[in-house]
């Protein structure tokens, strides 16, 4: 099962024959987005110097909707905070990450895993095929669709390929609880970390995702682009 990562900048200097040894890493472009259920984003292929680099993943967390009114489009904070408290926290948390004319940089995967957030997974193989540096000869166009009717599935398009999104392996789902971004009964029970709980009768769940880039330096330490935000996608019904 591959794992697809989100980017992020975060320099590091490592010291060898007295020459420090830069390590850094674009942050992935902002991307667009049409309401809460397509966007699109575009990951380049890595520069020679640019050795370290390993490819992109993407980081996520779903929020259960803390009242019964549908968001089309999710860009204010105070939509955010209509739809989930934590949703609005978590976004004004990583907003200093995302922001490009900073450099506020991440402190590793544990600046996501620190605000519960997850690596997303695809069901299919061929996901790391597409998205390991090697195999990016220019631009790659990542398009997200969480089409709104009951029982499709949410997927990820990559060169005409539709791959369907998987919610994290390190999660340990259960057997019976449906691993696809799709609202089932096991959400509102918030028994797992990649869930924030919301109104117990909400039809409405959304998923918030960021895009990061990754690399590996000489001592086998992860090095990270700065996060780009991808979108608030909101999940389709199973039934």
């Amino acid at each position: 099962m591959k794992k697809i990562f989100v980017l992020f900048i975060f320099p590091v200097f490592i010291f060898s024959c007295g020459i420090p040894e830069y390590f850094y890493l674009e942050q992935v472009p902002q991307g667009q987005s049409e309401n809460n259920t397509v966007a699109t984003i575009s990951v380049f292929s890595f520069s020679p110097e640019h050795y370290y680099a390993r490819g992109y993943r993407i980081y996520y967390r779903i929020y259960i909707g803390n009242n019964d009114s549908d968001i089309p489009s999710i860009e204010t904070n105070e939509q955010m905070r209509l739809i989930n408290e934590n949703l609005y926290l978590d976004y004004r948390y990583f907003y200093p990450f995302t922001d490009p004319t900073n450099y506020t940089s991440i402190l590793g995967r544990t600046t996501f895993s620190g605000r519960n957030y997850y690596i997303l997974e695809l069901e299919e193989d061929l996901l790391a095929d597409f998205l390991a540096s090697s195999n990016i000869s220019s631009r790659l166009d990542l398009s997200f669709l969480f089409p709104p009717g009951t029982g499709q599935y949410p997927v990820l398009t990559i060169k005409s390929d539709n791959f369907h999104l998987k919610r994290s392996g390190d999660l340990n789902l259960d057997t019976d609880t449906d691993p696809s971004f799709r609202i089932t009964n096991e959400l509102f029970a918030n028994t797992y970390a990649d869930v924030a709980a919301g109104a117990a009768n909400s039809s409405y769940v959304y998923v918030s995702m960021y895009i990061v880039a990754y690399g590996i330096d000489r001592t086998f330490g992860e090095i990270f682009s700065k996060p780009t935000h991808i979108n608030i996608f909101r999940l389709p019904d199973k039934y």
